[in-house]
This record gives structure tokens, sequence and C-alpha cells, in this order.
């Protein structure tokens, strides 16, 4: 298993947790402010969206990159070399893992840009709210 891996799986659980405390802060701010406000849910849906970029995360890296290194190796192996039939389900297999892979990639970075405009959305409302 590789480092990489799980030492950014811990920096993803480590932002949720910054952005549902980010949350907190903000709803006991508004509420020293005396003004009735639900800003406080935009760091705790981007904790969410982080967590849908983590799962997405997780299923490519121990569900797709082993299939992927099995059908790489039966493409690579003298009998999927020999077998024309195994080595065309082989080479299938590997471009739709391929394909899986990128939308997964896709998927993480928007889920990540979604996270961070939720919020740096929900900072820059506070600062109006409280510069009035």
């Amino acid at each position: 298993m590789k480092w990489d891996i799980i030492l950014y799986e811990i920096a993803t659980l480590l932002l949720m947790i910054t952005c549902i405390y980010s949350g907190i802060v903000l709803y006991n701010l508004t509420s020293v402010i005396k003004e009735k406000s639900y800003i406080w849910t935009l760091p705790v849906i981007s904790s969410a969206f982080l967590f849908l970029s983590l799962l997405s995360h997780i299923y490519a890296s121990f569900i797709l990159m082993p299939e992927l290194s099995k059908a790489i190796e039966t493409l690579t192996s003298n009998a999927g070399l020999a077998d024309e039939k195994l080595f065309a389900s082989a080479k299938s297999a590997v471009e739709n893992i391929k394909l899986v892979l990128v939308q997964l990639r896709a998927f993480s970075f928007t889920a990540f840009l979604i996270a961070a405009v939720l919020l740096a959305t929900s900072s820059i409302v506070y600062i109006r709210k409280i510069s009035k």
C-alpha cells in the first residue's frame, strides 16, 4: 500500500473536520451578532462534498487500481499475448477502468471545487454581515 494514498485520505479527513468546526464557529458567531442566519450550513455541506471526494478516491485506490493491475498483467502475460480473445477482453477491461478512473478524478476535483466555493462563500457572507 502506498503511503501517499493514506496521507491524502488523512488530509481529506482533517479538512472535513476543519469544515465542520468552521460551521460550528460560524453558528456561534452568528448567534453572538444576534442575527439568524444559516451560513453555518455551507461549511457542513462543504464537508459532505469532501466526504464524497474521499469515497471516490478510496474506490479508485483500493478497488479499481488492483483491477487495472490484474488486467495489465493479463494483457502482458504469455497467455494474454497468445490468446486473441483473452487479449481483446483484457484490453477492453483496461480501457473501461481507465475511463472510470478519469471520471472519478473529474468528480473528485469538482467536489473539491464545490467545497472550496461553499467555504469561501460562507466566510464572505459572514464578513459582510459583521461589517454592516
